[in-house]
């Protein structure tokens, strides 16, 4: 948010009425009315046609004025028609040629009539025009006032403030209040230096702040009797941060005023100009000198009254500035009339040109080791820079090309969360997790990193299987003859089952780490992704803390949301880094390459915010502006882009320390390469400026030449192979070796007894018919997800919300559905419900503790259904669904007491001041079966919780 936008919608009705009073409409009638009234004024007649074309017959070769008059239908005068008859596209009279010089000969009445028409249409259209604005900011003024008003009672009800908030409330208190001339005592006892680091890109808001801070510093009294500083440090010709509301001017602007106010207090003042590099060489600086001196560039760097120059405070000389020639994209000539029958070869586009030429020749010179100048040295990925001026189609093609040509690279400065890749695939594998009858998203996955079949597998197992065969079931069916279908199908089942008994940050975290997942994506996508990776897991476990976490839920909110991640891309060791300008800022290369140097200043053509005494809020494309909005609204906006676009083009150049290059996509316009050109690129601002100072050297792996500033160069001493290797320090320590890394198994309490487990009374058999283990499982974990998460539903809806959940926990079991539903609901509203699903109960308890078996160490990983507890004690309950349950807990088998017997350890360590016990829930004939202790603890007494 911007104060300029606050401004407008504080009074939307002076907004409206600012806006009404600038095009000087405050009179002007509805739409329908103008239009109706311009048609009842209209008295170009028949007669008058008939006049005309005896004069100038109309042709059907064009379609002159003449041609139009005739098409006219009369009985149905359009007002459209008439623009399009007497008025340019643009709405106004034609320059030259109307009427034409035979009607003006022949018939002087009727060319002036023609005229006199032509006038009323041209003010009627910009009535027209005038009113549509109006209207539609209007519109858009009440949307926004309504999205504020809603915004700001949100973050009021929440508690929370925004980086403006901050910053105006804030000046609010030194400014405003009976408490505002303490609160400024208070902070002048504190202070006693100020310090504005970045001035160029301070904003009014933040200068108001400043200001009122520095007022006592020369009048009035002060609470410390010693001298007060203040020192400012910026550069106009550095301030590309519009979009945040910075104003360059502001800061010689306040400096003027402080001085003028130190000077009244007698204190003394200095302004000092820097022109010292210490980053860069001489011949680059000379070619920014040369192209800062045409005068728009000129005035958008604010240095009017003064000439820009540099001087180099760096030792060594020399420095390149090089136009590498605008890559040219030829088009496919087809001579065939008839249609085509295989597919037309394809054709790259220019931002992929662009890319392969720049990593083309960065390969060149690190594989040839090109000596680099006065360093001594060959040339590196960390010595190179690629800056655009957005993140478009040239910055991710760049990217892509390092990648292919297995050059270093840290990869993109910002990483969108939504669109990457990597969470896109995540989300899909979710997706299959909780319904594995998704065909297209099965498909798709499984060509992504984590699986990897070829499209030849896919196609076999996809396009082959019959019509009523699912992708997941011809997986598995193809499993035992393709390693590659069997590979797949055993990881996306083994993930199956392990989200049994998962939240989603375990299932994320055990793909990634436990299975290689993140490994594979390494291999694929690069280590970039490290940090999209470590936000995806993060979030996963901020949902985890939600009231009902679920992998459902949390695919849901991510998509919900647009979450971008920004990379510190400051320091080289990385590769060749790739940013935009804006995120260059502050930073430097010994090489650096200007990518997209051919892309013009942003075309303003959106919603114009205006703050200040008058606040304007206007919404019109370029072509729908009228000739006061376009003057006082838009030109002035345009122009503000413009003059940031020639500072960024500064901010690009002198990132560089030793060599620049730049380039783009072709066509340039003629005018573009021009030295006077009025709007050049980057690119023909360059070449135009330094035009007749340049050499002619040579591209590598092309025929054409570059041209290279300055006209004579040194060339680089001569450097040999080994020189490009980093240097070895000889002195030094052997460190000590690292010790082995210890193994930890991992013992999870369902799965930690070793003996056999007897299929009559260990094995889960769900309700119902005896079906293979899967299914039992499948049914058995679907009955644990009801009875966790209907608790909280309405009575009257359990039923209904459970059939849902049920169809795609479970699609291939529907005749299960209800009475699992049932089952659910009798358990929920029996006698042990008050107890178990009460307001002391919690659900899906994970334990993750560091124990000792046999004295080895091991980690416990496990999730108790069910835990309750009080202020003395706590009960562990676990769900089983055995068809035919034990009579008593002395018949409950090893493999039950091993996993209520480590529940129990670990509980006791974590509950040290509560009785802990345990009892198993059965559910095929809904009792609660208590454990003995004792028995529990002697089943598992080869393990010691740490």
């Amino acid at each position: 948010q911007s104060r300029a936008l606050r401004a407008a919608l504080a009074e939307p009705d002076k907004t409206k009425a600012n806006l009404r009073q600038l095009l000087q409409a405050t009179q002007l009638a509805p739409a329908k009315e103008i239009v109706r009234e311009a048609l009842e004024a209209f008295d170009f007649t028949q007669a008058d046609c008939q006049r005309v074309f005896a004069i100038t017959p109309p042709n059907s070769k064009q379609i002159p004025f003449e041609d139009k008059l005739e098409r006219m239908d009369w009985d149905n005068i359009d007002l459209e028609d008439l623009f399009g008859l007497f008025l340019t596209q643009k709405g106004t009279v034609p320059a030259s040629g109307f009427p034409k010089k035979k009607i003006c000969k022949e018939d002087p009445a009727l060319a002036e009539k023609m005229l006199a028409q032509a006038r009323r249409l041209e003010h009627t259209y910009a009535e027209l025009k005038t009113v549509t604005l109006i209207t539609r900011s209007n519109a858009l003024l009440d949307v926004m006032g309504t999205i504020q008003s809603r915004y700001e009672t949100e973050k009021s009800r929440s508690g929370r403030l925004d980086f403006d908030d901050l910053i105006i409330g804030f000046e609010h208190l030194l400014s405003g209040g009976a408490s505002a001339d303490w609160v400024r005592y208070k902070l002048d006892a504190g202070m006693t230096h100020i310090l504005v680091d970045e001035s160029q890109d301070t904003n009014p808001d933040q200068w108001r702040v400043v200001n009122l801070l520095v007022d006592d510093f020369f009048s009035g009294d002060t609470a410390k009797n010693i001298n007060r500083t203040i020192f400012g440090v910026g550069d106009e010709k550095q301030s590309i941060f519009g979009f945040q509301g910075a104003k360059p001017e502001l800061f010689r602007q306040t400096g003027a005023a402080l001085k003028i106010k130190a000077g009244a207090a007698k204190k003394p003042w200095e302004n000092i100009r820097f022109p010292a590099s210490f980053r860069t060489l001489e011949n680059i600086l000379e070619a920014v000198d040369i192209l800062c001196s045409r005068k728009d560039i000129q005035t958008a760097l604010l240095s009017t009254d003064f000439c820009v120059t540099h001087e180099s405070a760096r030792l060594d000389k020399g420095g390149s500035v090089t136009l590498w020639p605008p890559v040219v994209v030829e088009k496919e000539k087809d001579s065939s009339t008839q249609y085509p029958t295989t597919p037309p070869n394809s054709q790259k586009g220019g931002p992929r040109l662009t890319a392969e030429r720049i990593v083309a020749q960065i390969k060149h010179w690190i594989d040839n080791k090109r000596p680099f100048g006065a360093r001594g040295r060959a040339v590196v990925a960390d010595d190179i820079l690629i800056l655009v001026q957005t993140r478009g189609l040239v910055f991710r093609e760049v990217i892509r090309e390092l990648k292919n040509q297995n050059i270093p690279t840290p990869g993109a400065d910002r990483l969108s969360i939504s669109d990457h890749i990597v969470i896109a695939d995540l989300l899909a594998l979710g997706d299959i997790m909780l319904d594995r009858h998704d065909d297209l998203t099965l498909a798709a996955l499984l060509r992504c990193a984590l699986f990897e079949l070829s499209m030849d597998d896919l196609e076999t197992i996809c396009v082959q299987r019959p019509v009523d065969m699912s992708v997941w079931e011809a997986l598995e069916q193809a499993a035992p003859t393709s390693s590659a279908a069997k590979k797949a199908f055993d990881e996306l089942n083994g993930l199956k089952n392990s989200l049994d008994q998962s939240r989603p940050f375990e299932f994320f975290a055990e793909l990634l780490f436990s299975r290689g997942g993140l490994k594979k994506f390494h291999g694929r996508l690069g280590e970039e992704i490290d940090d999209l990776i470590d936000v995806f897991l993060n979030m996963a476990l901020e949902h985890e803390q939600s009231e009902q976490p679920s992998l459902q839920g949390f695919i849901a909110s991510l998509r919900a949301q647009d979450i971008e991640v920004k990379r510190e891309l400051s320091e080289g060791g990385g590769g060749v880094r790739v940013m935009t300008v804006h995120g260059a800022k502050g930073l430097e290369a010994p090489i650096v390459i200007l990518a997209d140097a051919n892309k013009k200043p942003r075309a303003i053509d959106s919603v114009i915010i205006e703050g200040g005494d008058k606040p304007l809020f206007v919404l019109a494309t370029k072509k729908e502006h009228t000739t006061q909005s376009r003057q006082a609204i838009h030109s002035p906006a345009q122009a503000r882009e413009d003059a940031e676009y020639w500072r960024k083009l500064y901010v690009a150049m002198t990132r560089a320390e030793d060599e620049l290059y730049i380039t783009g996509v072709a066509p340039l316009s003629a005018t573009d390469l021009k030295a006077d050109a009025p709007q050049p690129s980057w690119y023909g601002a360059i070449h135009g400026a330094l035009e007749g100072n340049f050499a002619e050297v040579d591209i590598y792996g092309e025929t054409e030449k570059a041209l290279r500033f300055p006209l004579n160069l040194t060339p680089p001493k001569e450097v040999l192979a080994q020189e490009a290797a980093p240097a070895i320090q000889k002195d030094f320590t052997p460190a000590e070796p690292l010790s082995k890394a210890i193994h930890v198994e991992i013992i999870r309490p369902s799965t930690a007894f070793e003996g056999d487990i007897q299929h009559d009374q260990k094995t889960e058999i769900p309700i119902g018919e005896i079906l293979d283990a899967q299914r039992a499982r499948q049914r058995g974990t679907a009955l644990h997800l009801l009875l966790e998460h209907l608790v909280p539903i309405e009575r009257a809806k359990r039923t209904q919300v459970g059939l849902d959940a049920l169809s795609r926990l479970l699609p291939a079991e529907p005749d299960m559905h209800t009475e699992l539903v049932d089952k659910a609901n009798s358990i929920l509203e029996g006698p042990h419900a008050q107890l178990l699903f009460g307001p002391h109960s919690r659900a899906e308890l994970p334990v993750f503790v560091f124990a000792e078996k046999n004295r080895k160490p091991i980690q416990i990983i496990g999730r108790i259904d069910r835990i309750v507890a009080d202020e003395r004690t706590v009960l562990l309950v676990d769900f089983k669904s055995n068809a035919n349950p034990p009579q008593n807990s002395n018949q409950i088998g090893a493999a039950y007491e091993t996993q209520m017997g480590l529940y129990l350890r670990c509980a006791n360590k974590l509950f040290e001041t509560h009785k802990v016990s345990c009892a198993i829930y059965w559910t095929s004939n809904e009792t609660l079966m208590d454990l003995d202790n004792d028995m529990l603890l002697k089943t598992t007494k080869g393990f010691n919780i740490i």
